[in-house]
């Protein structure tokens, strides 16, 4: 990396860059954060950072410029301990890497929405995917077992999402509300939820029809 802090840019709200936050607290890594405001700030900035696919969450870092949630994470995850060492370990973070995405925007696009079609694929097939999820997680600590990766990261923040979204959803996901709390008592994330510079909210746009 350069000398000087990279850039992460993105909204003042959680969203999409949250588990990048997560990973870099949990890392040790420190970066400068532009948390765009308003729309017509981030439309100032958005063609004018050199970036080929312009998007937020961004990253600048000397001459490196990353847009894409994922792609940024893996790039702060790769090269460290919680990037997967084995072939199977990466076939499971793959995957899990996948089926979060859905469960994550089946109910991001049901809130931004409200729309009918989105909330019957909401509340009836959601659902089935999580209560997967919670068996695949139990006695289980971390995704990959003891070991966390940075798909765990991706995980703590959909279930804060839920759970910002109805306090109660993790009660009929034992695995899952205990990965929850276990996940916010890991020392370096305990520390950086405590802090100042920690977002407890919006989730998303405060906009949506349905605002968490």
């Amino acid at each position: 990396m350069a000398n000087s802090k990279p850039t992460l840019g993105y909204w003042q709200l959680r969203g999409l860059a949250q588990p990048i936050r997560f990973l870099l607290t949990y890392l040790g890594v420190e970066v400068n954060e532009k948390r765009y405001s308003g729309f017509d700030q981030w439309q100032a900035d958005k063609l004018n950072l050199g970036l080929a696919f312009p998007n937020v969450p961004y990253l600048i870092d000397g001459d490196l410029k990353l847009t894409e949630s994922r792609a940024i994470l893996r790039h702060f995850a790769r090269d460290t301990a919680v990037y997967p060492k084995t072939a199977d370990a990466i076939r499971t973070c793959d995957m899990l890497e996948n089926v979060l995405w859905d469960i994550w925007f089946g109910l991001i696009r049901y809130c931004n929405s409200g729309l009918e079609p989105l909330k019957e694929y909401f509340e009836n097939e959601i659902p089935k995917k999580i209560g997967y999820l919670n068996a695949f997680m139990e006695n289980k600590k971390f995704i990959l077992g003891n070991e966390i990766s940075y798909v765990d990261f991706i995980l703590y923040e959909i279930l804060y999402h839920y759970t910002t979204y109805k306090a109660e959803y993790l009660d009929k996901y034992p695995a899952l509300s205990q990965y929850k709390k276990s996940f916010e008592e890991i020392p370096a994330i305990a520390k950086y939820i405590a802090s100042d510079d920690y977002i407890k909210g919006p989730c998303i746009n405060p906009m949506a029809k349905i605002p968490i």
